[in-house]
């Protein structure tokens, strides 16, 4: 009991439920209509995921989020025949750019955000909407290509499904 309250201090619920350590009973009638789908079936309805490599500059970046029209990008680096996630770009590079921290001209791996988590098929739709209660993205990995989740559209998703 002296360990919980201490954890508590430092250990938020939401953190735990992320992670699988407690669950939200009452939510359950929320996630109870779309909890069975499947990851292919929630990454066919959500936005294309759009790629960016690591090459790639601040301003290339930000010309593609306006032209595919989407709210970020995944920022890969090719390691033969596997791709690599490096980061996530996306809007939040503006106050970097407002505190001088990044230049238009700088590689987009200088602006990415890192606060994303990965989850593979076998951990199913459940862990990625758990993760996204803590992070902005979840990157899933399906048949080795990953797919980048914004939980803006996780959530525009999961409540058309609300019947």
């Amino acid at each position: 009991d002296n360990v919980r309250n201490y954890m508590t201090q430092f250990v938020s619920n939401d953190w735990m439920f992320s992670r699988g350590y407690i669950d939200f009973p009452l939510g359950d009638i929320f996630r109870n209509h779309w909890i069975n789908t499947t990851l292919n079936e929630l990454i066919d309805d959500l936005p294309k995921t759009i790629k960016i490599t690591n090459e790639k500059t601040v301003k290339q970046a930000s010309d593609l989020i306006k032209s595919e029209n989407v709210r970020a990008l995944l920022v890969t680096e090719s390691m033969g025949i596997k791709t690599c996630v490096l980061g996530v770009f996306d809007s939040s590079v503006l106050r970097q750019l407002f505190n001088g921290s990044v230049k238009p001209t700088d590689l987009v791996t200088n602006a990415m955000n890192r606060n994303y988590r990965q989850v593979v098929e076998k951990h199913g739709l459940d862990r990625v909407s758990r993760e996204l209660t803590n992070e902005p993205y979840v990157v899933v990995w399906l048949n080795e290509d990953p797919y980048l989740v914004c939980r803006e559209d996780f959530l525009h998703w999961s409540l058309a499904r609300q019947s």
